[in-house]
């Protein structure tokens, strides 16, 4: 069982560095999107893709060392969550993996504010370069001012 806790240990660890990557890159995806730069862009988002690979391979490792828990310590795999993992351990270990529990979540919360924030500056950016298509292109919507005979509305 020691060798199945310390393997998540690790797993964890690289869960939070992997996921620190990734709200360093939302962080820079926030800074472009100001600037309106989309080939920086556009290699955030590949970077972004390499981080999620790491990230899927990791969480996989993880369910499976907690099925491997679940099985050494005689529950049924499908229910055991990290929480009822941590409630099994020694008091130092325990402290250890709270440590590292708090600090992935805190890590994901921050990453999905940023995600959040991010999402609504490309909605804006999406709706102005709809905007100036459709103001190009003579659509006029329903708070345009002149006709298209030249007009007033």
């Amino acid at each position: 069982m020691i060798r199945v806790l310390t393997a998540l240990k690790s797993v964890l660890e690289l869960e939070t560095v992997e996921y620190k990557q990734m709200l360093g890159l939302a962080l820079e995806k926030k800074d472009v999107l100001f600037k309106n730069d989309v080939q920086s862009l556009e290699l955030i988002v590949a970077r972004e893709m390499a981080v999620l690979k790491r990230i899927k391979q990791l969480e996989a490792e993880r369910e499976a060392l907690i099925a491997k828990a679940a099985v050494l310590s005689h529950r049924p795999k499908n229910t055991m969550r990290l929480s009822d993992i941590i409630e099994l351990l020694s008091d130092d270990m325990r402290l250890e993996f709270v440590k590292i529990r708090e600090e992935l979540s805190g890590v994901v919360t921050r990453l999905k504010d940023s995600n959040q924030a991010n999402k609504g500056l490309i909605e804006t950016q999406l709706q102005y370069a709809s905007f100036c298509v459709n103001l190009l292109s003579g659509h006029t919507g329903p708070l345009s001012t002149y006709s298209h005979a030249g007009h007033m509305n």
